[in-house]
C-alpha cells in the first residue's frame, strides 16, 4: 500500500510500523511523505504523481496536514478538498481502496482567527473528523458522478486517540503535535483493524519505545474505537 503524506506519517516511520505490525498479511509499505505536505503540493509533486501511477496498490493512503481539515469549510474546501478529488481521481484506476488517514488534534488545539482564539485539542479534533468526513462525502460522490469503483474510507486515528488520551498515554512530543512512538503505535493498529477488519489484538510486534503491556492496551483501544464507529455508522 502507498502512504502520501507529512511529517505525521514520516515520524517513528507509520508506514513500517504498519508493515510490521501485518507482517502475517504480507503487507508492503511504500511511502510519499514530506514536512509540511498537504494535498495540494502532493497533486503538484511529479513524484507523487508518479508513485500513484506506477502500480497498481491494495490501498492508497491520503493524509492531509491537520491545520488545512481542522480549519472551518469556507477554507478547507477550495483549499483541500478539490485537490483530495484530483488526487482521488488519479488512484482511481490503480486501486480499489482510498484511504483517509484521519489525524489528531494538537495538544492545545489550532487558536486563530477563523478557530477561534480559546481553541483547544477537543475542539480541534472534533473538527478534524468533520473535516475528513466532509472529504469523504465529497469522493463518494465523486466516485458515483464518475461510475468509479474506488471506495474511500476514513481511517479514524485520531478518534483512537482521543480515547487513549483520556487514559492518560502520552501521545504528543514536546512540540504538542508531533507522535510519540506510543502514538504512532496505536495509529498502526487503527490502520490494521480498519483495513483488515480484524482486531490488531494479540499481535507481537511493537517498537522502542511501547512495552508489551501498552502495546496490548493501545491494540484494545484501536479495535474498540474502529468496532464502535462501524456500529454507530450501521445505525445511522
Amino acid at each position: 500500500m502507498l502512504f502520501v503524506g507529512n511529517s505525521f506519517t514520516l515520524v517513528n516511520n507509520l508506514p513500517l510500523v504498519f508493515e510490521r505490525l501485518a507482517v502475517k498479511k504480507n503487507a508492503k509499505s511504500y511511502t510519499s511523505a514530506r514536512g509540511a505536505a498537504t494535498f495540494n503540493s502532493h497533486w503538484h509533486s511529479n513524484e507523487t504523481r508518479s508513485l500513484i501511477t506506477g502500480r497498481n496498490w491494495s490501498a492508497v493512503v491520503l493524509q492531509e496536514q491537520s491545520a488545512f481539515l481542522s480549519d472551518i469549510p469556507q477554507n478547507y474546501i477550495p483549499r483541500s478538498i478539490v485537490y483530495s478529488k484530483q488526487l482521488y481521481n488519479l488512484a482511481a484506476n490503480h486501486t480499489l481502496r482510498v484511504n483517509l488517514f484521519e489525524t489528531w488534534g494538537y495538544k492545545n488545539g489550532n487558536p486563530n482567527s477563523q478557530t477561534g482564539l480559546d481553541d483547544n485539542y477537543n475542539k480541534m479534533q472534533v473538527r478534524l473528523r468533520e473535516g475528513y468526513e466532509t472529504t469523504r462525502a465529497a469522493l463518494v460522490l465523486k466516485k458515483l458522478q464518475q461510475k468509479l469503483n474506488t471506495s474511500a474510507t476514513v481511517v479514524y486515528v485520531g478518534e483512537a486517540w482521543r480515547v487513549a488520551m483520556t487514559k492518560g498515554y502520552k501521545l504528543h512530543q514536546n512540540d504538542e503535535i508531533h507522535p510519540t512512538p506510543h502514538g504512532t503505535y496505536l495509529a498502526a493498529c487503527v490502520f490494521y483493524a480498519t483495513l483488515y477488519s480484524e482486531s490488531p489484538v494479540g499481535l507481537s510486534y511493537t517498537i522502542k519505545g511501547v512495552s508489551r503491556q501498552h502495546a496490548r492496551a493501545l491494540q484494545r483501544i484501536a479495535w474498540n474505537t474502529i468496532s464502535l464507529l462501524r456500529n454507530q455508522q450501521q445505525c445511522q
